[in-house]
């Protein structure tokens, strides 16, 4: 197992080395990278914009989502997912409806042209999935989406909302 502090990188001061290509944020920005380059092609090919296939994918998993779950599910700003929602609204994407439960909330929503959308882009994303994991077990899979849905809980923490102020470190 590689450590995370090999104590053979020379460091002139005399500070224990960092093997930053065995670190997990390394290789989860590696692998989401590759995620990423996938949904440009496939949003490319789409003819609409990565955010906005982020929206519909988003919104086949969840169905029925406020703008805040959007926000929240897609890592995106409000500004830009409101352009989005908007923008994917008038295209005949997305349709807005009110909470049957509670009439100040309004609800997002695929139309049957966004479902025809997600229904030509999910594969994709299924197969690029299935090359990641085919060589994994059950147990491993399992496991896999267990460590993720960990990490992801945790990186949604408060320690986590790290807000950036410029180049200076934050003060403590």
């Amino acid at each position: 197992m590689s450590s995370y502090f090999p104590e053979n990188l020379p460091d002139p001061n005399g500070n224990p080395g960092i093997d930053l290509p065995a670190l997990a944020t390394n290789k989860i920005i590696r692998i989401s990278r590759l995620l990423d380059r996938q949904l440009v092609k496939l949003a490319h090919e789409l003819g609409i914009s990565v955010s906005d296939l982020r929206v519909i994918f988003l919104l086949g998993e969840r169905r029925d989502c406020t703008l805040k779950e959007v926000i929240e599910g897609t890592v995106l700003d409000q500004g830009n997912t409101s352009r989005v929602v908007a923008k994917l609204v008038e295209q005949g994407l997305l349709q807005r409806s009110e909470d049957e439960d509670d009439a100040r909330k309004t609800l997002l929503s695929l139309t049957g042209e966004g479902l025809n959308v997600l229904r030509r882009a999910a594969p994709e994303r299924l197969k690029l999935e299935n090359m990641i994991v085919e060589e994994f077990s059950e147990e491993e899979r399992a496991l896999l989406n267990a460590f993720l849905s960990r990490i992801d809980s945790l990186t949604q923490s408060e320690a986590f909302d790290l807000e950036v102020t410029g180049d200076t470190p934050a003060q403590g």
